[in-house]
């Protein structure tokens, strides 16, 4: 028994686009109210058993960080202040610094595993947040 869900087989794994969704995907999300009036363009799956109970999703409007069972941190684009993209061994660290209302901003993040296809991700982000705001540290 691998502990992976029944439906793992429908899931290319990585940084995947809504086209390329499985419909236990969709259905997870749907069901656990993650979007609210947007639309997914990007998702990483975190777990290793593609469940979707913690990923980091990129929509029309947001940065999600869903987490099953705490409060989904979302940060509209309009609110981050800088993104940070590192490479680190066997992975890229993307950060975000974001207002959050308060006088300190915050720090969110999510780490995509080697061959995972992070410039998917970065890609997309790139093209709903401006340049001036993204440090990218990868060594070329």
């Amino acid at each position: 028994m691998c502990g992976c869900s029944e439906e793992w087989w429908e899931h290319p794994g990585g940084v995947i686009a809504k086209n390329q969704l499985p419909e236990y995907v969709t259905e997870y999300l749907s069901q656990n109210s993650v979007l609210e009036n947007e639309d997914l363009l990007v998702m990483y799956d975190v777990t290793l058993s593609l469940d979707t109970s913690e990923c980091a999703i990129l929509t029309t409007r947001n940065f999600i960080y869903h987490k099953q069972g705490n409060s989904d941190i979302r940060v509209p684009y309009d609110d981050i202040i800088e993104v940070r993209i590192e490479d680190v061994t066997l992975a890229t660290y993307i950060t975000f610094t974001y207002n959050s209302g308060s006088e300190i901003p915050l720090l969110t993040g999510v780490e995509i595993a080697s061959m995972n296809n992070a410039e998917l991700f970065i890609n997309t982000l790139k093209s709903k947040v401006s340049d001036n705001i993204i440090l990218d540290i990868r060594e070329d």
